[in-house]
């Protein structure tokens, strides 16, 4: 059985990747289950040759093809090499990884009718993202600030846009379940927004979460420094700004603790300047560099996004003895954290709660030990083991594997 990693950008395949999610759980299913199952990519654009530098090290040897025109995806020069290239590696099956659009439907549809494969829609994210998104986007902003003409007439019309928007997003994602033999979400809390969006009681809808990448901890709980840390894109969706702010609080009482901030993005200037602008202390902007011994010698991970879909990073976190702390903005966080029993989950925008949290953590050591415990054990739910009898389900059902796989 081979399958083809469909996606925009190259998925660079490098530990703790999209890749590498699949891979682990395939050669997972090689060495346990004696199933030759094999994977490739399919892309667009080649990964930035940051991404390489950063990670070439922990590069996995992967087949992949970039498709020709890199414009869009629906060209007849990228149907006939797709064709080929599925035809001569005798592809079964299509990981699409992407939220649907006109010209990804009319592309998937030539290569389903011409070539046999099965298509699932694998979807990292919560499934009304972009509804989601534009909505935090333009009720978050002052017209003042919004940069372009058409988002200044979108924060005007914002009722009747937002209403047009998701009539728009539903009919696409109506047609694009049509179209794929499955779809994937993250997590069970996902399925009924996604079954909202289409409008339908709708099989073949399945939860299968990303497994804990292959990592073990070097630095015992008991050992970790005080040290609470972020890692993720610096974007205004990750919201850093406040977590500087909740820091702003905890610096004055832990003169022992730091700050570290891992990753780049648009919001890095703005976000150094507020450390710099507030004299905060002992933070530190790590830039984009491989986060896992980062991680490892902490002792408390933070998250403050707007949204998330089921950040891996918790999972990391929680399976190398750190305690996650995150808002409630994403129906997932329930999935991974068991609420002041292996980390926290905090309502959202309650600054003082956070804070407040935080110093349970900080002040209370045998705490802090026994909430990482515990959040080691849960991580287990995140296996590969436990993520690969999921795969094999669905393989089952689509026939690309026989029951007595099952």
């Amino acid at each position: 059985m081979n399958v083809l990693l469909l996606y925009t950008i190259e998925i660079f395949p490098y530990e703790q990747s999209w890749y590498s999610f699949y891979s682990q759980v395939f050669n997972f299913l090689k060495k346990r289950r004696n199933l030759n199952i094999n994977l490739q990519v399919a892309y667009l654009y080649p990964a930035s040759e940051e991404e390489k530098r950063i990670f070439e090290a922990d590069t996995i040897e992967y087949k992949s093809i970039k498709l020709p025109d890199d414009e869009q995806f629906n060209t007849s020069k990228n149907r006939k090499v797709l064709l080929e290239y599925i035809k001569d590696n005798s592809i079964n099956c299509i990981f699409n990884l992407m939220h649907p659009n006109i010209d990804l439907i009319r592309f998937l549809k030539f290569i389903r009718i011409n070539s046999g494969c099965k298509i699932l829609n694998i979807i990292h994210s919560r499934p009304d993202l972009v509804v989601f998104n534009k909505k935090q986007c333009l009720s978050n902003s002052n017209i003042c600030d919004l940069k372009t003409v058409k988002e200044k007439i979108q924060k005007i019309t914002y009722s009747l846009y937002i209403k047009l928007l998701d009539f728009y997003i539903k009919r696409i994602n109506k047609i694009s379940y049509e179209l794929h033999d499955g779809v994937v979400l993250l997590s069970d809390s996902y399925v009924n927004i996604y079954k909202k969006m289409i409008d339908k009681n709708a099989q073949n809808i399945y939860a299968i979460p990303n497994p804990i990448p292959n990592i073990s901890s070097k630095v015992s709980i008991e050992c970790k420094k005080n040290r609470i840390i972020f890692v993720g894109h610096l974007t205004k969706v990750k919201a850093v700004d406040r977590l500087l702010s909740i820091w702003y609080k905890i610096q004055v009482k832990n003169k022992e603790w730091s700050l570290l901030i891992i990753g780049d993005g648009p919001e890095r200037a703005y976000l150094e300047s507020i450390a710099k602008n507030n004299n905060l202390e002992r933070v530190q902007f790590m830039g984009r560099v491989k986060s896992i011994d980062y991680i490892d010698s902490a002792k408390i991970l933070c998250l403050v996004s707007n949204f998330e879909g089921l950040p891996t990073v918790f999972l990391e976190a929680m399976r190398l003895g750190v305690v996650p702390v995150g808002y409630d903005t994403f129906p997932a966080i329930y999935d991974i954290i068991d609420n002041k029993k292996n980390g926290f989950i905090i309502p959202f925008e309650d600054e003082d709660y956070y804070v407040k949290t935080l110093f349970s953590i900080i002040n209370d050591d045998l705490f802090r030990q026994n909430l990482a415990r515990r959040a080691k054990l849960k991580s287990e739910k995140f296996s590969v083991e436990n993520i690969a009898k999921k795969w094999i389900d669905i393989f089952v059902s689509l026939d690309l594997l026989s029951k007595s796989n099952n």
